[in-house]
C-alpha cells in the first residue's frame, strides 16, 4: 500500500503527537510525508525540519518533503458572514497550506506517474486514539472521503484529519480557490462549514468512520 501523508497547519512538534501519528499507521506501508508550514514557527528551515519530522516519526516515513511557506498575503478580498470565534486570516492561511501540501504530492505523482492508495490530511498536533486500518476502507475511499466521528462544528467537517483516494484528496485541497464562490451562495466563513458545503458542491460524499483524533499541544 503506498500512502501519502500531507502535514500542514501551525508549526507545532513540540508535542508526542506526531510520533503517536506514526506508529498508528499501517505497518507494512510505504508511506511518504509531505509538509507545508508557514513561516514564523520555531524553525524555518526545509533541512532541520526535515530532520526534526524524522525523528519524531521515528523514521517511519519513507521519505519526507518540507516547504516554508513565506511571505504570506491576505490577498482575499471578502465581505462574508463569520461566526465570532472565525479569524480569518486563520482559515485562509490553513487551506492554502493544505493546498500547497496537496500540490507537493501532486507532482511527485506526476514525475512518477503512479498515484497514492490513500493520502491523509493531518496536522502536527493530531494524535490517533487507534492503529489506522487503511485495508478496510479501500473499497469506499474510491468514493467517499473519510472523516474521526469527533471534532465536526458548526454542522461542518473536521478539518483536522481526513482521508481517501489521492483524486478525491485533490479536490478536497481546493477549498481555498472556492471560498468567495461558496460564500457569495450563502456558506457562512467558517472552516468546518467551508468544507462541508465546499465537498457537496463538489459532490463528494464525507463518510464518519469509528475513528477518534486528539489534537495535543504542549
Amino acid at each position: 500500500m503506498q500512502i501519502a501523508v500531507c502535514l500542514s497547519g501551525a508549526e507545532r512538534l513540540e508535542s508526542p503527537a506526531l510520533t503517536h501519528f506514526a506508529r498508528n499507521l499501517p505497518a507494512d506501508a510505504a508511506i511518504d510525508c509531505y509538509a507545508f508550514f508557514w513561516e514564523g514557527g520555531p524553525l524555518s528551515d526545509e533541512a532541520a525540519l526535515r530532520e526534526l519530522i524524522n525523528q519524531k516519526t521515528e523514521g517511519r516515513f519513507r521519505t519526507i518533503e518540507v516547504q516554508v511557506g513565506r511571505n504570506f498575503a491576505m490577498d482575499l478580498d471578502l465581505a462574508v458572514q463569520a461566526y465570532p470565534e472565525t479569524n480569518i486570516e486563520n482559515v485562509i492561511r490553513m487551506y492554502r497550506g493544505i493546498r500547497r501540501c496537496n500540490d507537493m504530492k501532486l507532482r511527485r505523482e506526476l514525475t512518477h506517474g503512479a498515484r497514492y492508495d490513500h493520502v491523509i490530511r493531518t496536522r502536527p498536533e493530531i494524535q490517533l486514539a487507534s492503529t489506522l486500518d487503511l485495508a478496510r476502507f479501500m473499497p469506499l475511499t474510491r468514493e467517499f472521503i473519510v472523516f474521526p466521528e469527533n471534532g465536526h462544528w458548526r454542522g461542518g467537517l473536521n478539518d483536522q484529519f481526513a482521508f481517501g483516494a489521492s483524486e478525491k484528496m485533490d479536490m478536497y485541497s481546493l477549498v481555498i480557490d472556492y471560498i468567495p464562490e461558496h460564500c457569495a451562495n450563502g456558506c457562512p466563513f467558517h472552516p468546518e462549514t467551508l468544507l462541508r458545503f465546499h465537498l457537496t458542491r463538489m459532490q463528494i460524499m464525507p463518510i464518519l468512520a469509528p475513528i477518534s483524533v486528539q489534537l495535543v499541544r504542549t
